[in-house]
Formats: structure tokens, C-alpha cells, sequence
């Protein structure tokens, strides 16, 4: 026996009996449901709405958390270098304080192109207005859309409720668009219309929603590059390319080294309840100043944070965690020669073995004759994973960003990644035999 809960026109459940017999109900039994069927309705109709409220409490909470979170970050960021190894660079943004110019901030990953956004927010004439940060490389393309621009309610299955869009909450203030250079061709087309526009078109929304926002943008990619392989959009980049601002590398930088280093052991061992911090050892500083640093300032805390965890005693060596091969430990502006020679052997060996092959071609169909020995030819596949593996073996398994293994073979990292996947080549291998 069945009754059918309502909330107006909408079922929100059933309310079921069940016998042991066949026909064990009489009309009495469906009098008494009808009677309990209201009550219940009422209680299934509150529960629903207290979970609704809960669930929103739950994201309320979840945004409440993010937002404390990106304050205490913008509290707690100190530009280490500003008068050393960034002066240049602040010398150039000095030139924003108190303009609203839109601004790309270039430079390798982890050299701390956020902080620089955070100092140009807080010298502009919106520094009391929103600002709204967005990683746009850690979203789906599928979701990029919806979280830049926003939706209405309705607008698609699981819509249900109004979601504004980054720029939407940025109104008025400033947008950080961080790795840019990963937007989709379809969504740099969107955020061009946007820029030139200054209307966001919301998902389900038949009506242009006007926005007025700065734009701050990232990108550790060397946007030329892909300009000429039409990865960016020419007009776009022009949009967002009217004040650069180059953030140099930590090899580029070295003088600023101690100073950072001081600064992560304080932060870390307030966080870790570590007393006293333990100092950095006078014979670590020379091996950390030659070597690379192809992590950048983000390499260079996650080591000092190893090597705190890992220190016994009152002085901190965290170079002991440096890699140990020579490749890593090249003075500025011999890295890139070393890289190219090493590829170049490479190529190298690949056409003088091509050429042994081709001489021998005609001797025997299929078959490369070696000292009267027959060995099989090896296959187009065995070829690439080959030198997809002597490159991931140089760059530590490193796939992406700069020094890895996408760049050296001048390559899109997604391509190089599928590449590998279908080759069954695992970057992994590589990273756990790092030193």
C-alpha cells in the first residue's frame, strides 16, 4: 500500500506499508494512511528543506574558508628580494601604482608571479575593491566557461541555483587571471568578447550582464611561441599585453637566496611548532647558489620545508636533497648550450644509425647485417620512446614547464603526454630514481 507525498505539485516521496499477505489491507489501514500522510508529507518537506539550507551552509563555509585563506596569504607575503634580485622589477611596477592598465606578469613557474600581482593590487586605485584570483589552468575546459562568466539557474542539469562568475564578483575591482596561456581557443574567445565588450554573457541568460573589472594576467609559457603556432589568439594577447612585467628566475637571482631561506625556516617552523628554528649550515649556501633551481622560489621552500622536517640536530642542510647530477648545477646562460649539445648528440646517433641502415637497405629486405649478424629493425615507436625516455632521464621525469621534457623536444605537453601513454612510458620511473 502506497501513498504519494506532495509539496504543491511536486513529489517529494512515498509512503509505503508493506504486509505479509496478499489483500491484508482493508479500507481502515487507507483511512489511517491518509490520516499519517500529512504528517509525514510535512516532515519529509522540512527535512528536504534543512538539507537544501545545510548544503548551502556547507558552501557558504567552503567560500568563507577560501576567502580567509587567500587574506592571510595576502597578509602573510613578503616580497623577499625587492631590493636585491626583484629591484628591477620593481622598479617597473612602481610605474602602475595608482593606474588601472591591465598588466600580463611574465615568468618561469614558481618565481612568485602571484605576489607580484598582490603588490600591483594593493598600490592600484581599486586596492579596497574586490580582488578575485582564478588558476586557469587547474579547471576543466568543460567548466571554464561557467567560472569565469557564471550561469543562471537552470541553465543546464545540476544549475540550481544562480552562480556569478569570476568577473561578476570581481566587479568594480580587479580579476587575476594566473596561467593564462592554458585557456582553450574557445575560451580565449570568449574572454576577448569580454575584454573588448565589457559584457559577460552568463550560461542560460538571454541578457548581457556589464562588467567593470582590471585585468591582471599570468603565464609561465613563452607567449611568442605560441602566437606563431596559433596556440594565442593575436587580438587577446594584445588585450592583456600593455604592461608587462618580467619576473626573473631564481638563477637569475641568487642574491636573494639566504634571505628566502631565512624567511621559509621562520614560516615553517611556526606552522610545524618547531623551536628554535635551526640555522642554515655556513657550508650549504655556495651549493645552493650554483645550483639551478628549475622550480624556482616554490622549489626552494618545499626543499627547505624537507629539510627541516627531516634536521636532527641545530643547523639546516638542505642541500644534502640537491640533485647530484652536474646537468642541474650549470652557472646562468650555460644551461641552455649544455641542453642543445645534448640534444644534438641524440640526433646525431639517430642519423648515423640511419645512414648504417640505409647503406645496408638493399642486402637483406628487413634486416640490418652487422659483422654477418641479423638484427631486426627497429620500429618507428621503439625509436620515439627512446629519446622520450633519454630526455625524461635527463629532466628528472619532468613533463610540463620549464627545463622539462615538453620543451626540450618542442612539444605541447598534453601531445607529449598522450604520446607517452599510448607508448606506455611512465615519467614516474624517472622521478622516484631522482636523487
Amino acid at each position: 500500500m502506497i501513498g504519494i507525498m506532495h509539496a504543491g505539485k511536486t513529489p517529494i516521496g512515498h509512503l509505503c506499508f508493506i504486509g505479509k499477505n496478499h489483500g491484508c489491507f482493508t479500507g481502515e489501514h487507507i483511512r489511517k494512511m491518509r490520516l499519517l500522510l500529512g504528517p509525514f508529507t510535512m516532515a519529509m518537506a522540512n527535512m528536504l528543506q534543512f538539507k537544501r539550507v545545510s548544503d548551502f551552509q556547507q558552501k557558504l563555509y567552503a567560500e568563507k574558508s577560501s576567502l580567509q585563506e587567500e587574506l592571510r596569504q595576502l597578509q602573510d607575503s613578503s616580497l623577499i628580494g625587492a631590493q636585491g634580485g626583484l629591484l628591477e622589477t620593481m622598479k617597473v611596477v612602481e610605474q602602475l601604482k595608482d593606474r588601472e592598465t591591465p598588466v600580463l606578469i611574465l615568468g618561469e613557474t614558481g618565481t612568485g608571479k602571484e605576489l607580484i600581482a598582490d603588490t600591483i593590487q594593493k598600490m592600484s586605485p581599486r586596492a579596497d575593491k574586490p580582488f578575485i584570483k582564478i588558476n586557469c589552468g587547474a579547471i576543466p575546459e568543460s567548466l571554464i566557461d561557467s567560472e569565469l562568466f557564471g550561469y543562471e539557474k537552470g541553465a543546464f542539469t545540476g544549475a540550481t541555483r544562480n552562480h556569478p562568475g569570476r568577473f561578476e564578483q570581481a566587479d568594480g575591482g580587479t580579476l587575476f587571471l594566473d596561467e593564462v596561456g592554458e585557456l582553450s581557443p574557445s575560451a580565449q574567445v570568449h574572454l576577448l568578447r569580454v575584454l573588448e565588450s565589457n559584457e559577460v554573457d552568463k550560461l542560460g541568460c538571454s541578457t548581457p550582464v556589464s562588467v567593470d573589472v582590471r585585468i591582471i594576467a599570468a603565464t609561465n609559457r613563452k607567449v611568442e611561441n605560441m602566437l606563431s603556432r596559433g596556440a594565442f589568439r593575436e587580438d587577446l594577447f594584445f588585450r592583456l599585453f600593455v604592461f608587462p612585467v618580467y619576473v626573473p628566475p631564481l638563477r637569475e637571482r641568487t642574491q636573494d637566496i639566504p634571505a628566502l631561506i631565512h624567511f621559509f625556516v621562520q614560516r615553517i617552523c611556526a606552522r610545524l611548532s618547531i623551536s628554535p628554528p635551526p640555522a642554515l649550515h655556513p657550508d650549504s649556501l655556495p651549493r645552493l647558489m650554483e645550483y639551478s633551481w628549475p622550480g624556482n622560489v616554490r622549489e626552494l621552500e618545499n626543499l627547505v620545508e624537507r629539510a627541516v622536517i627531516l634536521s636532527k640536530g641545530e643547523y639546516l642542510n638542505p642541500e644534502k636533497y640537491l640533485p647530484q647530477d652536474h646537468g642541474w648545477y650549470l652557472k646562468p646562460g650555460e644551461q641552455k648550450g649544455y641542453l642543445e649539445e645534448l640534444i644534438d648528440q641524440q640526433i646525431d646517433a639517430k642519423l648515423n644509425g640511419d645512414q648504417v641502415l640505409a647503406a645496408d637497405k638493399g642486402s637483406v629486405s628487413g634486416k640490418v647485417i652487422q659483422d654477418g649478424i641479423r638484427s631486426p629493425v627497429r620500429s618507428l615507436d621503439d625509436i620515439v620512446r627512446e629519446g622520450i625516455e633519454e630526455v625524461l632521464g635527463y629532466c628528472r621525469g619532468r613533463v610540463n614547464g620549464p627545463q622539462g621534457a615538453a620543451e626540450l623536444l618542442k612539444v605541447n605537453a598534453s601531445t607529449l603526454r598522450n604520446k607517452m601513454r599510448k607508448l606506455g612510458i611512465d615519467p614516474g620511473a624517472w622521478r622516484s630514481s631522482r636523487n
